[in-house]
């Protein structure tokens, strides 16, 4: 195989230092517009699952588990949620803290994790990777159904204009029929500040997050912005100015455990410490609705 065929199927590394969007990890799960206006250093955190090789796509370079090993566990957690007949998506976050699932699911995978030795699954950084391999999938399966519904909402159109269906008259009763074909919407998997607290283990002291989500800008409305003062002082980067620049977003810095909104920092999670840089809108103009809704 050669060098460039290898190229297009591994996810494109850059040096640091980074700007990430957050907290999804799929370019398609934001807007179109946001997406279009998003600058090209702007990237995508990989958690070791995706095989597209986007260049927006920036993979860690230290997640413990292999391409291989995170298939089996998003296969395994499927498993185990389809034995136990509940909500797919919660037991998927239940099977991150369960033991029952290393030690009950079909194809158990905590030999392979261990390499017989004693389990793994307390270590935080295969639990940071299972908690974004969680989220990839749950992001893999909204987009799956996004695109069902929009081939149910292409056909009504299409019936519409084959019926001579105009705009303004009685369509209850058509409407109805669509409301029932309606593709249902999920359950999120894994709640922001769980997915800050996986990407922050992995990410780069220089790197910094990008966010217009509205949960996560509400939610850090009370942390004031950095002066150009403050910047210099802290060695802020010209990427990172030069983003702000570009995208009207303020600039904030926060150890960990303030941005997830705790009040200090767990003793067993000593990541969560280490101030980081976060760009956020500046305005309340900026702000957008999740794009799952």
């Amino acid at each position: 195989m050669t060098s460039q065929s290898k190229e297009k199927k591994t996810p494109q590394r850059r040096q640091h230092p980074l700007i990430l969007n957050f907290p999804f990890l799929h370019p398609e799960m934001e807007s179109a517009d946001l997406l279009e206006d998003l600058p090209e250093e702007v990237l995508f955190l990989d958690p070791g699952i995706n095989e597209n090789g986007s260049g927006r796509i920036w993979r860690p370079s230290n997640l413990p588990l292999s391409e291989e090993l995170a298939k089996i566990f998003l296969r395994e957690s499927a498993s185990f949620a389809l034995e136990r007949g509940r909500s797919v998506g919660a037991l998927k976050a239940a099977a991150m803290t369960g033991d029952d699932f290393y030690s009950q699911t079909v194809y158990s995978i905590q030999s392979k994790l261990t390499g017989g030795a004693e389990p793994r699954r307390e270590d935080p950084a295969v639990r940071s990777q299972q908690t974004l391999l969680l989220a990839w999938q749950h992001e893999e399966q909204t987009l799956e159904i996004r695109n069902i519904q929009q081939g149910i909402d292409d056909g009504f159109a299409h019936l519409e204009q084959s019926l001579g269906v105009g705009d303004g008259e009685d369509l209850d009763e058509l409407f109805g029929v669509r409301a029932a074909m309606a593709a249902p919407e999920q359950d999120q998997v894994v709640a922001w500040s769980g997915i800050l607290e996986a990407v922050l283990f992995f990410l780069p002291e220089s790197t910094a997050l990008l966010s217009r989500h509205q949960d996560v800008t509400d939610a850090l409305t009370d942390i004031a912005s950095c002066s150009e003062e403050a910047l210099t002082e802290l060695q802020a980067s010209d990427l990172l100015r030069s983003t702000a620049r570009k995208t009207g977003a303020r600039i904030i810095h926060a150890p960990g455990w303030k941005l997830m909104g705790k009040t200090r920092c767990p003793e067993h999670k000593p990541w969560l410490a280490q101030p980081r840089f976060m760009l956020l809108p500046a305005s309340g103009n900026d702000l957008r609705e999740d794009a799952s809704s």
